[in-house]
């Protein structure tokens, strides 16, 4: 089977190098001339859980009614 990786950020490296590994045959196809050239080029692996708020905690369902009545909100149903 021949896959095609559109980009060739971080993720997308790996997903091709898994799947080549594999035995499949990839292709990455990327606009730029080179590797993680956007969005991977600076986010420097950031991982940030204090901007998420676990589905399970105490408080959360009555939050999710208020977001879902805002006119940009982070919950959309």
């Amino acid at each position: 089977m021949c896959l095609v990786v559109l980009g060739s950020g971080v993720i997308d490296t790996s997903i091709a190098y898994y799947a080549a590994r594999d035995g499949h045959e990839v292709r990455v196809l990327d606009r730029q001339a080179g590797p993680a050239p956007e969005t991977s080029y600076t986010h420097a692996g950031e991982v940030s859980p204090g901007y998420s708020a676990p589905r399970a905690g105490p408080g959360i369902p009555v939050k999710a009614i208020k977001w879902m009545l805002m006119t940009h909100s982070p919950l959309v149903i």
